[in-house]
C-alpha cells in the first residue's frame, strides 16, 4: 500500500492526496465544504477479483453484432455503378442543353 491515498469529494469531485491510514474517516472539501468519507483504494488484485467473479444478478448488456458482408469484387463494382448519380443528358449540356 503507498504512504498516500488520492481521494475525490463525493459532492463535486475535488482530488485530495491524504495519508494512508486516513480511510472511514471524514474529511471536509475545502472547495463545496462539504464533509464525506474517506474510502480505502481497493486493492487491484480485488479489484481484477471482482470484475472476474461478476454478480449473477448483474444486469449486463449483450450487444449481438452481425456478421460482415462479404462482397466480391464483381458485385461491388456493380454497387458502385448503380450508386453514381444519375443525370440526364439535359442536365450535361446534352442534347438539350
Amino acid at each position: 500500500m503507498s504512504e498516500f491515498l488520492i481521494v475525490k469529494c463525493s459532492h463535486c469531485g475535488a482530488s485530495y492526496r491524504l495519508p494512508s491510514g486516513s480511510e472511514g474517516k471524514k474529511a471536509r472539501c475545502t472547495r463545496c465544504r462539504q464533509t464525506f468519507r474517506i474510502l480505502a483504494e481497493p486493492d487491484l488484485d480485488d479489484t481484477v477479483l471482482d470484475w472476474l467473479a461478476g454478480d449473477a444478478n448483474e444486469d449486463s448488456t449483450v450487444v449481438h453484432v452481425a456478421p460482415p458482408r462479404v462482397v466480391t469484387l464483381e458485385q461491388a463494382v456493380t454497387a458502385d455503378h448503380r450508386a453514381g448519380p444519375r443525370r440526364s443528358r439535359a442536365r450535361l449540356g446534352g442534347e438539350n442543353g
